[in-house]
């Protein structure tokens, strides 16, 4: 068959690199994650269901297994340098074990097309620096799958701390802008809980409390008058009121 060019039929030609004098985060590491699965998910393939096309590759098992309606995968293997036929093969049974053959390493080819290409455009984001514990010093990163430097980076990189969180608030927090359409500010506080869904839980009532804090500026002033009003000075006549009351209260004493 003719060669097979994955990166031609990829949603994203060249991922999100990350600068090579910063170390991968949580966060850049998410972005390339998800660059890798749509691109994956371009290839077809049958195997495993055929739900997912080749995102097995960019997976660990674990995570492949755990999605709905997957099958059990197992990497295509090459058929062999050309058909072997049985004994006195008719006509008909030499046709299909070509076609057979002929399928099989269709489909070799575009796994390891597939993988190859993934696995390129994952070592061109990020620097060597971080993934050089995974080359080889004579065959650097060919024995070696995209899964496993994702792996790595995910072990060693993409833990979440306490500044990552609160990043999250922040960007939840951040202020909409009223001619942006509304969708924008409930993504925005959607994406934040399902960060959070993660790693630290962002409530309901959190999350529409920023949604009425946006769509309603005297929302903190009716819904937390304390905060709202712990610097603001009382009335006058309500102030001297209080102040008469507490000196009857010392004259009775």
């Amino acid at each position: 068959m003719t060669s097979f060019v994955a990166i031609d039929h990829f949603t994203t030609e060249t991922l999100t690199a990350i600068p090579p004098e910063e170390k991968p985060t949580y966060n850049s590491l998410k972005i390339i994650h998800q660059e890798l699965n749509a691109n994956a998910m371009t290839i077809p393939s049958g195997i495993g269901g055929g739900h997912y096309r080749h995102l097995t590759l960019v997976l660990t098992a674990a995570q492949y297994n755990a999605l709905p309606n997957t099958e059990a995968w197992a990497n295509p293997a090459h058929p062999g340098q050309a058909p072997v036929h049985g004994a006195a093969p008719t006509a008909a049974q030499i046709a299909e074990t070509n076609r057979l053959f002929a399928a099989n390493e269709k489909q070799f080819l575009i796994f390891r097309g597939t993988e190859t290409a993934l696995k390129k455009q994952l070592l061109e984001a990020v620097s060597n620096t971080f993934t050089n514990t995974l080359k080889h010093k004579m065959y650097g990163y060919a024995q070696v799958t995209a899964h496993e430097i994702l792996a790595h980076l995910d072990a060693e990189y993409g833990t979440v701390d306490a500044d990552d969180i609160k990043d999250n608030e922040k960007r939840m927090n951040a202020t909409w802008n009223p001619s942006q359409p509304i969708e924008d500010l409930y993504n925005q506080v959607k994406d934040a809980q399902k960060f959070g869904g993660d790693h630290d839980d962002i409530s309901e009532k959190k999350s529409s409390q920023r949604h009425h804090r946006e769509l309603n500026p005297k929302w903190s002033f009716h819904c937390c008058p304390l905060r709202s009003q712990q610097n603001r000075p009382w009335p006058t006549s309500k102030r001297n009121s209080r102040l008469q009351t507490r000196k009857d209260a010392e004259s009775s004493l």
